[in-house]
């Protein structure tokens, strides 16, 4: 009998130990699922933003503030729910981050992290936080870009003629690096990024007016055309670029009028009279139509200033549905050219305004009888 009253007491021990146990666990779990780790949301790794040397890192680079709140369990306070930029997670966590700009590669970042759980938990989220209350962790940055090195010198191109220094973009040079291009608008040039975004904005400006001795002229890269601050090489590095020279010295290719018609390329000739077509169209009355170039002829006036004079045949429509042939003639004044391309630039402003020409024939014969005139073949 004692021996079998000793085997239930033994049973009943094992039974409330199994119990204790159960209820233990059940206590455990209960209480783990109505908590929240707060290490579990500390970034083990980041990413700064920008570029190489110029970086950033912020606190919400460093714990994953959005995901924490919804795992505590959002509510809503005073009308507004929480989200991480309100909350007091932002309050009850302070976070110091040792470099947070001009950032290179290969920096080591360190963030001291203390939190105030008390403050947190006095709010009514679904959860509890809890974890350590101050956290040290060290990040090594590797993900930042190199900039793209854009040299702006080599997309221009420099004339002198008209008596200045005249800088252009040439789209022939201007090819994309890495995605990034120059522009210009007007007189301001810009750098866009490979997806067509503004980066910045620069002038190139030359140090004279005029080549010197040894027709060289200096160009600078400023903020205005006259009295900007000059550019440094890494004024737009923060957003991937660096100019590989801020100034440069070079010699213009000098434009000169010209001396005979034989220095205008066949091209440059048709170009002209191109030019001169669309020019009597905007210049004539709008019921003269069908224009067309029947002459030309080269000459130089007392000034020594070069002119091409061209005779052009168009119809006139009248009122009543009647039209007839008409004959007027334009011109220009100062053709230059760089003296190697065979190319010309005309001094718009000298374009003549039409002259009504009465009788075609004796004002042809009027030009080839001048022994200063030479008539152009088109």
């Amino acid at each position: 009998m004692k021996n079998s009253k000793g085997k239930k007491t033994l049973v009943i021990i094992l039974l409330l130990v199994i119990l204790s146990a159960a209820v233990i666990a059940v206590v455990l779990l209960t209480s783990s699922a109505k908590t929240v780790n707060f290490e579990d949301y500390i970034r083990t790794d980041i990413a700064a933003k920008g570029y190489n040397g110029y970086g950033i890192i912020h606190e919400e680079d460093i714990i994953d503030f959005d995901a924490l709140i919804a795992d505590l369990g959002e509510k809503t306070y005073g009308g507004k729910d929480e989200d991480s930029n309100s909350s007091p997670l932002k309050k009850g966590i302070n976070i110091e981050i040792d470099k947070k700009s001009e950032i290179f590669n290969g920096d080591k970042i360190t963030a001291k992290i203390s939190v105030d759980y008390d403050y947190i938990n006095l709010y009514d989220f679904e959860k509890k936080l809890h974890g350590k209350e101050e956290i040290i962790i060290t990040y090594t940055i590797t993900n930042l870009q190199n900039q793209v090195s854009i040299d702006p010198f080599k997309a221009i191109e420099v004339n002198y003629k008209f008596h200045k220094i005249e800088i252009k973009l040439n789209d022939s040079l201007n090819k994309d690096v890495n995605g990034f291009k120059l522009e210009r608008q007007n007189d301001v040039f810009q750098i866009c990024n490979p997806e067509g975004s503004f980066i910045g904005h620069f002038y190139i400006v030359p140090s004279e007016n005029q080549p010197n001795d040894n027709g060289e002229v200096t160009l600078y890269i400023k903020t205005s055309l006259s009295f900007g601050n000059f550019i440094d090489k890494d004024s737009f590095a923060s957003k991937g670029v660096l100019l590989s020279k801020t100034s440069e010295m070079v010699h213009p290719v000098e434009w000169h009028q010209i001396k005979d018609i034989s220095e205008l390329s066949e091209k440059a000739i048709n170009d002209i009279k191109d030019k001169a077509v669309s020019s009597a169209y905007e210049e004539t009355p709008d019921n003269w139509t069908n224009i067309s170039p029947e002459n030309a002829f080269y000459y130089k006036n007392i000034w020594d200033d070069t002119y091409i004079s061209f005779l052009f045949k168009c119809t006139t429509e009248h009122d009543d549905g009647s039209s007839e042939t008409a004959f007027f003639e334009m011109g220009f004044c100062g053709i230059y050219t760089d003296g190697k391309s065979g190319d010309f630039e005309g001094v718009v402003t000298g374009l003549r305004t039409y002259k009504v020409i009465e009788n075609y024939d004796e004002t042809l014969r009027e030009f080839r009888s001048d022994s200063d005139c030479t008539e152009i073949k088109f």
